[in-house]
């Protein structure tokens, strides 16, 4: 594929991952307000199906628009679905959301390390919130996100002390800065 071609289709991609950002964040607000409101999921007016975020569900949408390409106009139809994909590679293994466009192209990922996942005592919970956080954070970045942990050193607030070892959980892009802190323990 040519420069251009490629840029071209770059373009396209970030044009469809910004449409199914605003989609995202849509589902997530109409879910905070309800929880506001006080309506227990689920209900008919609900905005995420039963099963959301672990199981079996059934959450996409469409997407058309027309791009003027030159003299030409070019019209693009996706067809975009979050799955969850369970342990990748069996037992002990991350797991993971995707968000694809015509069945195999990634706009956007979310992958648990397995060793989180398997912490019952973690200090957070692995919810539909932060699974929605960290799939439109994807799409942000334009690169997968990771939930994973590293040790620290924190001052003791005890003047004279030994400072002490925590574990930090957070929301990462390889190789990139961290997106937010999610625990600390």
């Amino acid at each position: 594929m040519n420069v251009a071609a490629q840029q071209y289709a770059t373009a396209i991609m970030n044009e469809l991952r910004g449409w199914a950002h605003e989609w995202l964040a849509a589902l997530r607000a109409s879910r905070e307000q309800q929880r506001m409101l006080g309506l227990p999921a689920p209900h008919p007016n609900h905005p995420l199906p039963p099963g959301f975020p672990f199981g079996d569900f059934d959450l996409g949408r469409g997407f058309e628009w027309l791009h003027i390409y030159g003299a030409e106009q070019i019209r693009h139809v996706y067809a975009v679905a979050f799955v969850f994909h369970g342990r990748v590679n069996g037992p002990g293994s991350s797991v993971a959301w995707k968000l694809l466009a015509d069945g195999s192209i990634e706009l956007g990922v979310f992958e648990i390390a397995g060793a989180i996942c398997d912490d019952a005592a973690r200090p957070f919970a692995i919810d539909t919130d932060l699974i929605l956080e960290a799939m439109l954070a994807s799409l942000s970045a334009r690169a997968p996100i990771r939930l994973a942990s590293r040790h620290g050193v924190v001052p003791n607030a005890q003047p004279g002390a030994p400072p002490h070892a925590v574990q930090v959980y957070e929301l990462r892009p390889p190789g990139g800065a961290v997106i937010r802190q999610v625990g600390l323990r």
